[in-house]
């Protein structure tokens, strides 16, 4: 019998303990699944026979135990899901008003052109935007934009947010991971401030746009220190440059040197350059450019302003930074910039950007070609667009728009008016607030606030409005909502067409005498109608009760076996396939197709959307256009594509043309196999390549987290730090420590590492690693000696080679290398090492037992049973099983006999098939069963299954709290009863002796003697008997309803009892709820629902964990706060004492005292402010005076001129001496000029001007 015993490590004792052959290590239970397989559900909300629906409720309910019997769901072939979660997808009226938009799930909306919207409260507002998932949100403006991830936002232009709570706030910016935000214009962000992120195993760049990993970055620190003495001699070639170059111009400036290089070129200030010919660059960092491939052509451009650029052939750029970079452009004013040919920027940060463009006003701005925008922040984006008035827009192509805020979004649209708005293709709006929406083409709203929302519609009048197409509305106020129709009032305020001539066409207006005479004509032929109308209504009942189509296009086709077509010219051809919209095609077995012409042509493919396409097997397509063209590949968006085996095509005109590529963002490209582009016009064609841009479009990645890995990506702060550090290396830092190998050095990434040896690597915290590719990679792992490697958190590897795969572990060696460890000392502690002697000592004590102590005890399993089917099994703590397939699971429990069965804590089971799964129950006997808490079940089938309750005999029963059932087959079903036999089978109990105390049984003898002898002494108490237990009765009531005792309560609203529901939880108080665990509710209706959350007063709530509401209507719904009140009702905190540490509240004298020094600092950072303003403003007033003081100049060729000007200005004065002279052929004019003002500053300035026909 010694097999049966083994040498174990017990982790919660930690030591080496002695186990039986039954025992178990502990373990998780397996949680069950579903392996269905990839399948789709779709919530529908188009169930309209009431019986089926409760059917399909009733069958779910009964699956997957749902409590809504209200939702319904369609499952395909694939992993069932519960209508309760998906179902809503479609069922609670999503919203998709966009052309050709897509809205799934509850309050889904996708509003804009080809937009999409996936998700309970998805909101797609930017045209052909994707989102998907609830509550996020594409903004209006958001175009392209791609959202995947709760409670996320795109506020700009193609811009892509993965992740929940993520945010990207800039245009063409990329927000990845959950809380991410990217507010910066063509940037990825994969953190936020505060939160950064790594990025792990980013191979070596190649590319100049490619990320550099921390590898690359150490090769760079030692490249850079081995080249200091390269770049020395570089800085002292460029300051010889410095030096160089001005020999005839000079500036008192420690600015860089002007250059002229342009032929016959002008360049006069810091920094200026003139590089084109016969160019002027005047004023700091000024400059001329040309076209190295064509010097000759480009030139005569002038650029005078700080940092003013004029950059191509007759162009002019006038003003700080202004530029204009095209050909015969013009920028005049600040930051100006005219791009386009022949374009013209006139005004502080105006922009023109395309050819024959013109922007006129301060941050006005063209887009378009031949476009005009005249105004304050007016913007021209379209073709031949115009939008003249502060803010006016003009947004597409041949727009036209006047009017301060006053805009055009569609083409050839024409909106005048304050706010005007022609958003409608062809529409026109006159009026102020006049507006035309999207869906108005060729609307036409005239008059203040006048509306037309569909195509064609007329609005004429002040707050006129049409809701339908084609309709009119006429007259102020007036509505039309009816298609086709002419609406010359509203309901309640109608009006009359009068001198209306009789018609006499089939279209032409009646008059009322016309009208008069059909009436007669009518009345005389009712009888026919009423027949009429009979025939039509029965005509309409049937055939078609519970499904409308507006078609009269060709029949559905539904060709499969359990196929469906629903819609004109459908067709449902495979087996179990689907298609509903008009044209919509399942050709593939199991295939689905929604939508207009949408097209399944694989197996168990999905084609969702106008046009979408699903051609291969399991491939799916969602979106306008979208195609997915291979095994397993996924679109989503708008004309996305994918082209290969399981690629992945995210976002409107997404392209993935690799093998398992991923091209994630608006008009995003994947080329390459196992390639990722992310963010919108983002390209990859690199393989198994990350891209967050393309060339001449790369992005940032912000918020990354420091790399550590050599595979990490490195952020700036890393760079920076390396530059300070480079060549400061300390010599002596191994002078006491050498290793003789070849081979790459040691790696210590984790915190706190250590790595001595060739190639060796301590990857965790606290790891240490000693020798040739020895490997820390656990916790505080150890590992010592040449390839020995720690693997387990805490584990030792001791030894070459070997392996300590385990927490907590210590090895001497691998699966295939044994070492014996010796000179080791006897264990004298439970958690010491055992030596062999004490293991020989162990195994004769073994022997002995064997021998005498388990003689009388033998198991011995079934001749049908396998060796593992047979073994019993203790997995509960300090539980003891025994016999074949015994199971203690319980803490502290015990099962003996075949298939017994403690499953509680405490439990005992006894018997062959006994079962205890009570806490503290017994079950003893053949299949007997105790399942209430401390019951008993003693006999064969004896079964005790409800709290303290006992079955005692073969096939006795006790279902009720504290009941007992006494001999085979009693039933003891009320609490608090001894049965002893059952309905039909009663027993009587004999020899029962004559009963002592109060509580003893009495016989009938003593029945009947105490019958005779108190039945008088009976009758007379009986008054004081019932008057008595009308006292308890009163009393036990008060305190049932909390009007007597030491807690009491008036309930006069008529509240439920207090429920305490949570574990360990108190509620106190009519209609007090705690349901969170360890949570307190104290008060009338005061509801504590979170963990450790107290509520205290008349409806206080308490929601969040860690959460205290105090007082009435208090609410608290943030984590670990205190709530004194709630919206709109809040408390003071009064006798509060003056905080003293830092997580400590302040009382208003604090919070005074803090104000009145803050505003001392402030008065007196003020005076000194002042102080200096002033003495700022003599300086400025000086020099402004001096600019004042002009000088003459020549105007006849050769002459020169000696002049004295004079200036005054605001109580400053200047006085300036000048000499200016004339070439003799009168293009070159220079002047040199001395002036001092009356602060005694004195300047010289000097200048030379060229002038041409």
């Amino acid at each position: 019998m010694n097999r049966i015993f083994r040498v174990v490590w017990n982790r919660a004792r930690r030591g080496w303990v002695v186990a039986s052959e039954w025992a178990r290590p502990r373990a998780g239970k397996a949680g069950r699944a579903r392996a269905v397989g990839g399948s789709v559900v779709i919530g529908l909300a188009v169930l309209s026979d009431p019986a089926a629906t409760a059917a399909l409720a009733e069958e779910a309910e009964e699956r997957e135990g749902l409590s809504t019997p209200s939702a319904a769901m369609l499952v395909l072939p694939g992993e069932e899901v519960p209508a309760s979660r998906l179902g809503a997808m479609l069922a609670a009226q999503p919203q998709a008003s966009g052309t050709d938009s897509l809205a799934l799930g509850n309050d889904a909306k996708a509003t804009a052109l080809e937009s999409i919207a996936i998700g309970k409260g998805a909101d797609a507002s930017g045209a052909r935007s994707t989102v998907v998932g609830a509550r996020s949100w594409a903004q209006p403006g958001a175009e392209n934009a791609v959202v995947v991830g709760n409670d996320s936002l795109a506020g700009a232009a193609d811009t892509l947010v993965l992740g929940s709570k993520a945010k990207a706030t800039a245009r063409n910016s990329v927000a990845l991971g959950q809380g991410a935000v990217a507010d910066r214009e063509s940037a990825v962000s994969i953190g936020k401030s505060g939160a950064e992120r790594y990025i792990t195993h980013v191979k070596a760049g190649e590319q100049g746009t490619d990320a550099v990993n921390k590898t690359q970055l150490d090769a760079l620190a030692t490249t850079v220190t081995g080249n200091k003495g390269l770049f020395d001699t570089l800085a002292t070639s460029v300051q010889e440059v410095v030096e160089r170059g001005t020999r005839y111009f000079r500036s008192n400036s420690q600015g860089a040197a002007a250059s002229a290089t342009g032929i016959d070129a002008l360049a006069a200030g810091p920094g200026a350059s003139a590089a084109a010919r016969d160019s002027v660059a005047i004023g700091n960092g000024a400059g001329t450019a040309v076209d190295e491939g064509s010097r000759e052509r480009l030139g005569r451009s002038v650029a005078l302003g700080y940092q003013a650029g004029a950059e191509r052939e007759y162009a002019i750029a006038l003003g700080a930074r202004a530029r204009a970079q095209g050909d015969s452009s013009i920028a005049l004013g600040a930051q100006s910039q005219a791009r386009g040919y022949d374009s013209i920027a006139l005004g502080t940060s105006t922009t023109t950007a395309n050819d024959w463009s013109t922007a006129l006003g301060g941050y006005s701005s063209t887009r378009g070609v031949a476009a005009t925008a005249v105004g304050y922040k007016a913007g021209a984006s379209g073709k031949s667009s115009v939008a003249v008035g502060e803010a006016a827009s003009a947004g597409a192509d041949y727009t036209t728009v006047t009017g301060a805020q006053a805009g055009a979004a569609g083409k050839r649209g024409t909106a005048l008016g304050f706010q005007a708005n022609a958003t409608g293709a062809q529409s026109t709006v006159v009026g102020t607030l006049a507006r035309a929406n999207a869906a108005a083409e060729d609307g036409v709203a005239l008059g203040f606030n006048a509306s037309v929302t569909h195509k064609g519609s007329m609005a004429l009048g002040a707050n006129a409005t049409t809701k339908s197409a084609n309709s009119v509305a006429l007259g102020s106020g007036s509505v039309a909502d009816r298609a086709d129709s002419v609406s010359l009032g509203k309901a309640g305020a109608e009006r009359q067409i009068i001198h209306v001539a009789a018609g006499s066409a089939a279209t032409d207006a009646v008059n009322k005498a016309q009208l008069d005479g059909v009436a007669g004509e009518v009345s005389t032929n009712r009888g026919l109608f009423d027949g009429l109308a009979t025939q039509v209504g029965e005509l309409f009942e049937r055939g078609s009760k519970y499904f409308r189509s507006n078609s009269d296009g060709a029949a559905a086709n539904a060709l499969g076996q359990h196929a469906i077509a629903a819609g004109a010219e459908s067709t449902a051809q495979g087996v179990a396939s689907v298609a509903a919209g008009y044209q919509a095609m399942a050709q593939g077995d199991n295939a689905t197709a929604i939508g207009r012409g949408a097209k399944a042509g694989g197996e168990a493919s999905v084609a969702l959307g106008f046009g979408a396409n699903a051609t291969k097997l399991n491939s799916t397509a969602l979106g306008s256009g979208a195609k997915a063209s291979a095994d397993a590949a996924t679109t989503l968006g708008a004309y996305a594509s994918a082209t290969h085996g399981a690629a992945t095509a995210v976002g409107t005109g997404s392209k993935a043309r690799g093998q398992m590529s991923a091209a994630l963002g608006a008009y995003a490209e994947a080329n390459a196999a196992g390639s990722v582009a992310l963010g919108s016009h983002s390209v990859a064609d690199r393989e198994r390549s990350v891209s967050v841009g393309s060339a001449g479009k790369e992005r940032y990645i912000t918020h990354v987290k420091a790399g550590e890995q050599g595979t990490d990506a490195v952020n700036l702060d890393q760079l920076n730090a390396l530059a300070g550090e480079v060549g400061q290396l300390d010599s002596g830092g191994t002078r006491y420590f050498r290793v003789n190998s070849a081979r790459d050095g040691a790696i210590a990434t984790g915190i706190d590492s250590l790595a001595a040896g060739p190639q060796a690597s301590a990857a965790a915290q606290d790891g240490i690693a000693l020798g040739r590719q020895a490997q820390a990679q656990g916790l505080a792992g150890l590992a010592l000696g040449a390839g020995a490697q720690a693997r387990g958190g805490n584990s030792v590897a001791l030894g070459a080679d070997s392996v300590a795969a385990g927490d907590d572990e210590v090895s001497v060696g691998n699966a295939m290398l044994k070492r014996r460890l010796t000179n080791v000392a006897d264990g004298v502690e439970s958690s010491d090492a055992a030596t062999m002697g004490q293991l020989d000592a162990l195994s004769s004590s073994i022997g002995d037992m064997n021998n005498s102590g388990t003689r009388y005890f033998q198991a011995k399993a079934g001749p049908s049973l396998r060796a593992a089917d047979d073994a019993a099994v203790a997995s509960g703590d300090n539980a003891m099983a025994a016999g074949t397939r015994a199971l203690a699971a319980g803490a502290s429990s015990a099962a003996v006999g075949n298939a017994a069965q403690a499953l509680a804590d405490n439990a005992t089971a006894v018997g062959t098939g006994a079962t205890a799964s009570g806490a503290g129950a017994s079950a003893l006997g053949e299949n007997a069963s105790a399942g209430g808490t401390a019951s008993t079940a003693l006999g064969s089938n004896a079964r005790a299954t409800a709290s303290n309750s006992a079955a005692i005999g073969n096939g006795a029963s006790a279902s009720a709290e504290n009941a007992v059932a006494l001999g085979a087959g009693s039933t003891a079903d009320r609490a608090d009863s001894v049965s002893v036999g059952s309905q039909g089978s009663e027993r009587q109990i004999t020899n029962v002796a004559q009963g002592t105390q109060g509580t003893d049984a009495v016989n009938l003898d003593q029945l009947r003697n105490a019958v005779d002898g108190s039945a008088s002494a009976t009758n007379q108490n009986i008054a004081q008997v019932d008057s008595r237990l009308g006292e308890v009765a009163g009393t036990v009531g008060k305190l049932q309803q909390g009007t007597d005792g030491m807690f009491q309560v008036d309930n006069h609203s008529k509240l439920a009892k207090p429920a305490a529901s949570g574990r360990d939880s108190v509620a106190g108080g009519s209609g007090a709820v705690a349901s969170g665990d360890n949570a307190t509710a104290l008060g009338s209706r005061a509801r504590a629902e979170a963990r450790n959350a107290l509520a205290i007063g008349d409806n206080a709530q308490a929601k969040a964990s860690n959460s205290v509401a105090l007082g009435a209507n208090s609410v608290a719904e943030r984590s670990d706060s205190v709530s004194v009140g709630s919206a709109g009702a809040a408390r003071q905190i009064t006798n509060l004492a003056a905080g003293t540490q830092a997580t400590d509240a302040v009382n208003l004298g604090q919070l005074n005292s803090g104000l009145g020094n803050a505003k001392a600092y402030t008065d007196a950072a003020y005076r000194s402010l002042r102080k200096d303003l002033n003495q700022l403003d003599d300086d400025l007033s000086a020099g402004i005076a001096g600019a004042m003081a002009a000088l003459p100049q020549p105007h006849t060729p050769g002459a020169s001129m000696t002049s004295v000007g004079m200036g005054s200005f605001r109580g400053e004065s200047s006085l300036a001496v000048g000499v200016s002279h004339i070439s003799r052929d009168g293009k070159w004019v220079s002047k040199l000029q001395g002036s001092t003002d009356s602060d005694g500053d004195v300047g010289v300035s000097v200048g030379v001007g060229y002038q041409w026909d």
